[in-house]
Order: C-alpha cells, then structure tokens, then sequence
C-alpha cells in the first residue's frame, strides 16, 4: 500500500502537466483512415500498439504480431502451450514486455494474467484466483487493472502481481455495481479507471481509489465494447449499436463521434491511441483500421 500511496502523490504532481496538454490539444475532427488491414483469423478481441508501432491483436484466442501495412509478423503463442489469450497490453519495464489475461477452454487452470518478453518466452503469470479475466490496462508504474467479467469486479495488482484492491462495491440497492464488465483503461490524464460494461449498456469511470465518477451511457442506447485514451484526458468508447467511436472528456462530457459507420466501420471491437497519436481500431470480424482524428497530430 506504501507504493500506492507514493503513485498517488505522483498524480497530484502530474496533473498541472495534464492541463498543459488540454489547452495544446488540437482540434478534434472527423476520423480519417490512414491504413488498413485484415487479420489472420475473424473475432479479433483486443488489440495493443508497441513503440514500433508495431500492432498486437487477440484473434479467435491466439496473438499475432503486424507490421506497418499489416505484413503478419509472427504468432506469439500457440494453443498447445494451453495458452488462449483474450486481451492484450504492452508495458515497459526496462524493455517492453506484453501482458496478456488467457481464457481456459477446457481445464480453467489458465486464467489468469501472464507476462511475456517480445519473443514469447513467459517471465510470470498472476491472478490464479480470477474466474473469467477479460480487460487489462497497464500504467505508467506497471500496476495491473484486471475485469472479470464472471465475478463483476476489477481488481487492481501491483507490477509483482500482488493484489493491491478492487472495485466490487454493493450499490444502495445491494447490488453488484457491475453486470458485466469487460473492456477497462487508465485515462492518460489523471489515472482514472474506465470500464465499459455491455450488459448495462454504458461506461463506468472511477478513480484511482476505486471511488466512482461518473457513467455515460450515450443516451441510452450505448453498447460498449473497447475504450482508451489520449494524452489529452479524452476518452474513446465503441459502440455496436451505432458502429461508431464515441469520444468524451475526462469529466464524461460527450464531444462527438470521431468515427461512424458512414466511414465505413463495423463493428467495432476494440482500439488503442497509437505512439503516433493515431487511433487504431480493431473490428470484430477481423479488420484493423488507423485513423487520424485531430487536426494537428502531435506525439504522444
């Protein structure tokens, strides 16, 4: 808890550097597809961006490996391994490492969070007690948020892999704050941890405690899959309802749909700013597409 309390106090330091993005942040506009490409296999899950830029992407329980242009760069694991991957993160310690949470088909002794090296040699693995783990995010101290979407909780690990807390609180009407949340990230901006739950139809935000924000629901008629976001504090929601990107503020202001279906997207699983600054977004039935989406890119 010592590391926590000293992560924390980091924050409050950084956020005066947040704002600074904030008010250099270019206009947001229309996405704008800049490369494309299809996967290997359909039912692309999750999807991560090295500082290569080269594209990570879980699909149909395997990791492949993209280069720029979408050239297949190599699979990471395979299913004799036991190994079924469903979401994916890259996080740097030293070098840049992968975490990956891993489904069991049969024997349910591989769910769990397990850490890989870039050439798929597995360093660690933690999280045994997790039921059915789904969403992962790294931040910037390598501590781990993990959704099971069996047990409706996120759980919080430190970069050892030691439970640091969750968020399964029981709201006023003793029920589970959760109905099913699956996809989850830490805004850029002040740590906040964003939870997309596709049963209840809508978007959590809680901060780095765990005490809760806000929720957007786009009106109601929101049906979340992925979210990310930038180094501007905003935050990128899917929506199978509308095949569309919702972006919203750190405060759950909706700003405006970045990409529609008329841009030509379906089904959108899954996305993640690139280092780029670029918005990479996988669909479902195994497209991936890079979009542009401020006026003027800068670094991430």
């Amino acid at each position: 808890m010592n590391q926590w309390k000293s992560i924390k106090k980091y924050i409050s330091r950084s956020l005066s550097v947040t704002e600074n993005n904030k008010s250099n942040m270019p206009k947001p506009i229309s996405g704008k597809v800049v490369a494309s490409f299809e996967t290997e296999n359909k039912f692309v899950s999750s999807l991560a961006t090295m500082a290569s830029n080269d594209i990570l992407v879980t699909e149909d329980y395997t990791l492949n490996v993209y280069k720029s242009g979408g050239k297949q760069g190599g699979l990471l694991n395979d299913r004799n391994d036991k190994v079924y991957p469903w979401n994916v993160a890259v996080f740097r310690f030293v070098n840049e490492h992968i975490a990956m949470t891993c489904c069991a088909m049969k024997d349910g002794i591989n769910e769990c969070v397990k850490i890989y090296n870039t050439r798929g040699h597995l360093l660690k693995s933690f999280g045994q007690n997790l039921i059915h783990p789904r969403g992962l995010a790294v931040n910037s101290h390598n501590q781990f948020v993990v959704t099971d979407s069996e047990s409706r909780n996120v759980y919080i690990y430190d970069a050892d892999g030691c439970l640091l807390h969750s968020i399964d609180h029981i709201d006023y009407n003793d029920e589970k704050v959760f109905q099913h949340p699956l996809y989850v990230a830490i805004n850029n901006s002040n740590y906040d941890i964003i939870v997309s739950d596709c049963t209840a139809g809508c978007v959590k935000v809680f901060d780095c405690d765990g005490r809760y924000r806000f929720t957007y629901n786009g009106k109601g008629t929101l049906n979340p899959r992925g979210v990310c976001s930038d180094k501007f504090g905003n935050i990128f929601i899917t929506d199978w309802h509308s095949d569309s990107i919702h972006m919203i503020n750190s405060q759950g202001l909706f700003q405006r749909c970045i990409v529609t279906k008329n841009d030509g997207i379906e089904k959108p699983q899954c996305l993640v700013v690139n280092e780029t600054g670029n918005l990479v977004v996988g669909e479902y039935t195994g497209h991936i597409k890079t979009f542009s989406y401020l006026s003027k890119m800068s670094s991430v």
